[in-house]
């Protein structure tokens, strides 16, 4: 689950994690996004980085503090705040992880213009300025 959405009892947390971005406790609080069809709320994770109930997102400093999956020919299934899921092909190699031992989260590429984190982080919260 998206660290950003319906975290009421981890807001702290949350706020203290991604200082960058807002964070939802209802879905009365998506009214910043364009619409609620923008916003992920549940989205594979990969093995890498599986470690608790929810994916975390850093919206301030490109990378990613926990990996969405690319297990379908480098796609990640995503779920939306309106209900429709949807595939969403990777564009670069930073998330296109092959299943492996050994591999680390550590080891995921970063850079503030790759275009996977910028759709990853637009889609997770709204920016906060």
């Amino acid at each position: 689950m998206n660290s950003q959405m319906g975290n009421l009892y981890s807001y702290g947390t949350t706020v203290g994690y991604n200082s960058k971005a807002r964070a939802y406790i209802k879905l009365g609080d998506l009214t910043d996004f364009p619409s609620p069809s923008d916003a992920w709320v549940f989205c594979e994770e990969n093995m890498c980085s599986m470690n608790d109930g929810y994916l975390q997102v850093n919206s301030g400093t490109p990378g990613f503090p926990d990996v969405p999956g690319s297990y379908h020919k480098w796609n990640c299934g995503f779920s939306f705040a309106d209900g429709h899921i949807e595939m969403h092909k990777w564009m670069t190699t930073v998330l296109k992880i092959p299943v492996s031992k050994g591999f680390r989260r550590n080891s995921v590429g970063k850079g503030i213009t790759n275009p996977d984190w910028r759709w990853f982080t637009d889609h997770a919260a709204t920016k906060l300025p």
